[in-house]
């Protein structure tokens, strides 16, 4: 009996494990992601907005450059400097120039940003608790050590 991937994407002939391994990784991960996605895009905000926000929400009044901020990213976008420019117009973000060098700017969240963060992210926590519930402890323990360990192969490849 085929696999539920196979019936998915009505595989016909077999795919070897890697290929299932990667193809699975990809379809769970496009699915999971759609949701938060369309609740996200309802809100009038994309993923990787609300992701920046986040991140400035966890740097506090210190805030971060925007280097740092695209090197947190958790999906790594090439155009980080327009979703900053985008986040700024909604207001929900601001750049401050440094006092003593006017080339250092700090991105720092906005109070309206923060409320912003604080109302979706319950929304998006009871989602992802929704997807996840079929999996026990153990089982998301054991998920997270293998794709941190999948993640380590490419770093270590990298170096």
């Amino acid at each position: 009996m085929p696999h539920l991937l196979e019936r998915e994407i009505a595989q016909t002939k077999p795919l070897s494990l890697v290929d299932q391994a990667a193809a699975n990784l990809h379809r769970s991960s496009a699915v999971l992601l759609q949701e938060v996605a369309s609740y996200l895009a309802g809100n009038d905000i994309s993923a990787k907005q609300y992701n920046i926000l986040r991140i400035l929400r966890g740097a506090g009044e210190s805030g971060h450059s925007c280097g740092d901020i695209a090197s947190r990213l958790v999906t790594p976008d090439p155009d980080t400097t327009r979703l900053l420019d985008r986040l700024v117009g909604r207001k929900w973000i601001r750049r401050d120039h440094g006092d003593h060098d006017r080339r250092v700017v700090r991105v720092r969240i906005t109070a309206s940003g923060l409320k912003l963060v604080a109302r979706l992210e319950k929304a998006i926590q009871a989602i992802q608790n929704r997807q996840f519930q079929k999996l026990k402890k153990h089982d998301l323990e054991t998920l997270i050590a293998l794709l941190e360990s999948l993640r380590e192969v490419k770093v270590a490849h990298e170096s």
